[in-house]
């Protein structure tokens, strides 16, 4: 070892307080540090996985959610089943408890006579419940012509909200340009949706369309690129066949396995009927 060297590991020593590593003494290191360092990652990792918040306890978390399913198989009215629940702090499909909770709907596919017959005809809804948490839209900017901050302002105004919804997404979002990669700006997108739904620690759910030939590979029949399925924190996707009175609400959430709730549909909405792990 030449003289230089030998000075500059001296330096290193005393300036820092360890020996540097060379080819001769690493495996003699390494051998001498594998358990501890592997104690060390494990128990990173173990005190980094935190719990699943939910914003609807055991059903919705906080997060960006996606449901998606064919046309006209129930979409828009689970949607609303769901935000009435957590407005009036009642029960969501049914069986599952909401914590009550200021809702923004933004129904953008919807007009105010048809969305005020289907709270009329929900089953929840009785002549004295209190709605006065649920604040319904059916016109708001694009997501990059000011939608977004709309929906952030809302949320700091609005420090009670424990819910948006977005029926649809596709309503909401808008290409950037018609040159660009669709799964790149589908992805910004939806990255700047969940960045605020964690920023404020509420769910968003979303609703998006499926193909209408989807046979069991939902994901290769999504409307539009993969960019919103990579980056959602969970995935709901309700079947049901035409003029069927039941259905199947698949639910995918990140880190869990996959879960299936039978579900009953009447004029009043969407109710559980059981519940099953895949």
């Amino acid at each position: 070892m030449c003289f230089s060297v030998i000075v500059l590991q001296a330096w290193l020593i005393m300036k820092n307080g360890y020996i540097p590593l060379t080819r001769r003494n690493f495996f003699s290191w390494s051998r001498r540090n594998e358990k501890k360092f592997r104690k060390q990652s494990v128990r990173t990792i173990s005190n980094e996985t935190a719990p699943v918040k939910w914003a609807v306890d055991g059903f919705l978390p906080v997060g960006l959610s996606i449901l998606t399913g064919r046309t006209k198989v129930g979409k828009s009215i689970l949607a609303l089943n769901l935000s009435i629940g957590v407005a009036t702090g009642l029960s969501v499909l049914g069986h599952f408890n909401a914590v009550k909770g200021g809702v923004l709907y933004l129904a953008l596919e919807d007009t105010m006579r048809r969305l005020h017959d289907r709270i009329k005809s929900c089953a929840l809804i009785e002549p004295d419940t209190d709605l006065s948490g649920l604040c319904v839209f059916t016109g708001i900017p694009h997501q990059h012509s000011g939608g977004l901050e709309y929906i952030r302002y809302w949320l700091s105004e609005h420090e009670d909200t424990r819910l948006v919804v977005i029926d649809t997404l596709q309503m909401f979002m808008e290409r950037l340009s018609g040159k660009g990669s669709a799964y790149r700006e589908d992805y910004q997108a939806a990255s700047e949706i969940k960045q605020l739904a964690n920023e404020f620690n509420v769910a968003v759910l979303a609703v998006y369309p499926l193909g209408e030939n989807t046979k069991g590979d939902w994901v290769s029949e999504f409307s539009g690129s993969r960019g919103i399925v990579d980056v959602a924190d969970t995935i709901f996707v309700l079947e049901r066949n035409f003029k069927s009175r039941t259905g199947v609400l698949r639910r995918f959430i990140r880190g869990m396995a996959e879960e299936q709730f039978s579900l009953k549909f009447s004029p009043h909405g969407w109710t559980m009927a059981g519940q099953t792990n895949c």
